[in-house]
């Protein structure tokens, strides 16, 4: 963040009672960036998270972006957006994110492998990444830029449109049930039920570790990921919602 091209009003970090507090304040003042670390005094998860820090933002900013602790932003990605938001015939565009790569934090290089262009639906149900797995190429810059879902670890918001979200707390922006996994796919549907629209946009590139793979998800884990999903398409009224998707979903294959 601190090498942005277009420097940030503010950054928030929250400590879901970490074991590194003092090394995130450290860090954070030795950026240079105006912000401070916000010290929970237990684990609210991802969602919970999220949404602390979003009833702290300053009043005066128009766009709030979430960052997850395993993605590292270009130095462009911040100053694209802000561009891209604030043209007149974005003004329905809620959210935007752009093409996450995957990252070796080890080897600390880039894997050559996408790991998001937005988020897809299956017909059945399941949420996938578009295009995760699969070697980065120039078509993925062609992929439909309407999206029915976008990942939540490089998405930058307005925040008129976070301020419109129905059905949840009207302090809070993610749905603090989930905790985390599918979060984002959740805020993606009440977005879009209020009336805007998602975008990818691959020319804000950003990095996602993701900490894990599959093979070394604990059980827990995995289990929360499913019961989460299930959640979700319940809730949602899933055959309701993928028959309004329908044309959405087309485009976006």
């Amino acid at each position: 963040l601190a090498q942005q091209s277009e420097s940030v009003r503010e950054v928030l970090i929250v400590d879901n009672r970490s074991k590194d507090r003092e090394t995130l304040k450290r860090e954070l003042l030795n950026s240079g960036l105006k912000g401070r670390v916000v010290e929970l005094d237990y684990n609210l998860g991802y969602a919970g998270g999220a949404n602390v820090g979003t009833q702290l933002v300053d009043p005066a900013s128009q766009y709030v972006l979430y960052v997850g602790p395993d993605t590292y932003l270009t130095k462009d990605y911040v100053k694209i957006a802000l561009r891209y938001l604030s043209e007149e015939q974005n003004k329905l565009v809620a959210a935007v994110s752009g093409k996450l790569l995957g990252y070796d934090n080890e080897l600390q290089k880039s894997t050559g492998l996408i790991d998001s262009t937005g988020v897809c639906q299956t017909w059945y149900g399941r949420w996938y990444d578009r295009w995760q797995g699969k070697k980065e190429r120039p078509a993925t810059d062609h992929l439909s830029p309407d999206v029915l879902a976008l990942c939540g670890t490089a998405l930058f918001c307005r925040r008129e449109a976070l301020t419109k979200l129905e059905g949840i707390s009207p302090f809070s922006v993610y749905d603090a049930s989930f905790f985390m996994y599918k979060e984002d796919i959740d805020l993606s549907i009440r977005l879009r039920l209020a009336g805007f629209v998602l975008r990818y946009n691959p020319n804000m590139i950003a990095y996602h570790c993701r900490g894990w793979s599959r093979s070394k998800m604990s059980q827990r884990a995995k289990i929360l990921s499913a019961r989460n999903e299930a959640q979700l398409n319940a809730r949602r009224g899933l055959v309701k919602y993928l028959f309004s998707c329908l044309k959405l979903y087309v485009v976006s294959r």
